[in-house]
């Protein structure tokens, strides 16, 4: 995700989307009542800036709560779900690079974006 000093950088958003009005599937921010309000406060703007993203494109979008993608695919909330989350991508897309430029262990942002994008594919495939 592009960010700048405000946070989600929209217009870089923007420019990496495709031309032709998208389906979405974006993470439903999931907020613990132990997070502080400033990082409450910025979740919600960052995902606020995404929405109007969407919007202004007329892109389709499905909100997705963290616990119905990981469950779907397979994670157990049990255990560690960032954990979890990178070794299914590594065994589902292998040649799927986690790792960022200048890092040494796999980002699981990454592995949970692309996740979320597996379980909109396979939620529209089951579908037709």
């Amino acid at each position: 995700m592009p960010v700048d000093e405000h946070g989600v950088d929209v217009q870089r958003l923007f420019a990496l989307l495709p031309q032709e009005p998208a389906l979405v599937f974006i993470e439903e921010p999931f907020l613990l009542t132990v997070q502080g309000a400033r990082s409450a406060l910025t979740i919600g703007v960052n995902f606020g800036r995404i929405l109007g993203v969407l919007e202004y494109r007329q892109d389709a979008y499905e909100r997705i709560h963290p616990l119905i993608w990981q469950k779907a695919v397979g994670i157990s909330k049990d255990r560690d779900t960032k954990e979890q989350s990178v070794a299914l991508c590594q065994r589902l897309y292998p040649d799927t690079a986690l790792i960022p430029e200048r890092c040494r262990v796999p980002h699981d942002g990454i592995a949970d974006a692309l996740l979320i994008a597996h379980y909109g594919k396979t939620k529209l495939w089951k579908a037709c």
